[in-house]
């Protein structure tokens, strides 16, 4: 539902400059990354992740290493957002965020210029997230046993499709528009599943 939500609201999304210019640079950059995936930046970023999650839920850290392949955190009862975080959290789309958000303190409004910059880095970002989450699941990564790779696969899909949702309101600004396609959807679903379960005169 989700998914279908982004769909129905990508036509008005697709007019605005910005989002075509983070359209153009996440495409360039899936291409970009297929070749140079940079392992080290993507290790230090999945990592960091695990560690800040753990802290956001309030659980004891230890040991933290960074290699150029892999790395690790040790985390005290991890839950599975702490496990599967790095998988649905684009680290660097965030900085990016950060970063263009500070900016605004003390440049705003920000020139249309730094604005197309900043969409562009934000779909090249996205695009590295991507690549690299796909590249993680197919080498069997040992996160996804913990909870069970279905459960694990469900929640990073429906949690990615979200991010995407969210990322598609704020550039469109569609709150109620939104919430109607989701509720509509939400009740269609419902009704469908409770007329599996009618007895078949």
């Amino acid at each position: 539902m989700l998914l279908l939500t982004c769909g129905y609201l990508a036509g008005p999304v697709l007019r605005s400059r910005e989002v075509l210019v983070s359209l153009l640079a996440f495409f360039d950059g899936l291409l970009f990354f297929y070749f140079f995936r940079f392992p080290a930046v993507y290790v230090f970023a999945h990592e960091l992740t695990h560690f800040l999650v753990a802290k956001l839920f309030r659980r004891r850290t230890g040991r933290f290493t960074l290699g150029n392949l892999q790395g690790s955190v040790q985390v005290d009862n991890p839950n599975a957002w702490i496990v599967l975080a790095p998988y649905f959290i684009p680290f660097y789309v965030i900085v990016a965020m950060g970063i263009f958000g500070l900016t605004q303190l003390f440049v705003f409004p920000s020139p249309p210029w730094a604005v197309l910059v900043f969409a562009f880095v934000v779909g090249l970002a996205y695009a590295y997230h991507c690549l690299m989450t796909v590249v993680a699941i197919s080498h069997t990564q040992a996160d996804l046993h913990i909870f069970g790779p279905t459960f694990s696969m469900a929640l990073i899909l429906v949690c990615n499709s979200a991010i995407l949702l969210l990322a598609m309101l704020l550039a469109s600004a569609q709150w109620s528009r939104a919430w109607t396609i989701f509720s509509t959807l939400a009740m269609r679903q419902g009704q469908s599943l409770l007329q599996l379960f009618q007895p078949i005169p």
